[in-house]
């Protein structure tokens, strides 16, 4: 990278850059450095001052930290259930490659929008709930799961099963919610009892069929 000296020198002006170097046993080190000019009164630069600092164990957590953040990204976008945050204002902060998957929504459609974009009108006032949350933090489905019904992108309602849980930081209160579409799921359990509703018809009927069949059989 360029000698912060030779910038200082072209520039006149102070100059701040992060360097890597290696010691004898070949470990890598990072260091910030900054450099200025100390001038004359005629503004002719008599001195350069250095201020280097090691920074490894710096950027070392920096590169641990991008590390977590992009297997927290990874975990996030490949899961099939929809993991959907929002803010102590109701504004969608997170939504991941599940949620659009099932609502239908891109991540640039939906951050920063209120989340009742995904809740259909008839459960009112979502907003108030987080409101009172915040204000009395008495938790009513916090950590439970529930069954509700949301809305996609095109409109069309279905059925939903919720988890909520919340983080509370300097900046403010988080909701998270994980969501399952069980549309398929309520599918396949109607069909199994309608299967089993048959059976049990197809069931009496053979039965009440031979309880007429044998009077018919002693008459004959």
């Amino acid at each position: 990278r360029p000698c912060p000296l030779v910038r200082v020198r072209e520039t006149g002006e102070r100059v701040e850059m992060t360097h890597s170097h290696k010691d004898a046993l070949g470990r890598r080190t990072e260091h910030a450095v900054i450099m200025y000019p100390l001038t004359s009164p005629d503004q002719n630069i008599q001195y350069l001052v250095e201020i280097s600092r090691d920074i490894t164990e710096h950027m070392g957590l920096i590169e641990s930290l991008q590390a977590s953040e992009k297997r927290f990204r990874a975990i996030l976008d490949t899961a099939t259930d929809a993991i959907i945050s929002i803010d102590e204002n109701h504004r969608i902060v997170l939504f991941n490659n599940g949620a659009r998957n099932i609502f239908g929504y891109s991540r640039r459609d939906v951050l920063g929008k209120n989340l009742s974009l995904l809740i259909p009108e008839r459960y009112g006032d979502h907003e108030g709930y987080v409101r009172r949350f915040v204000e009395k933090r008495e938790p009513e489905i916090i950590g439970k799961t529930v069954s509700l019904t949301a809305v996609r992108k095109n409109g069309e309602e279905f059925p939903v099963e919720l988890s909520l849980s919340f983080l509370e930081m300097e900046s403010g209160v988080t909701f998270t919610a994980i969501i399952r579409d069980i549309s398929e799921q309520q599918k396949m359990e109607g069909n199994l009892l309608q299967s089993e509703r048959l059976a049990a018809v197809g069931k009496a009927v053979a039965h009440v069929a031979q309880e007429i069949k044998n009077p018919l059989m002693i008459i004959g």
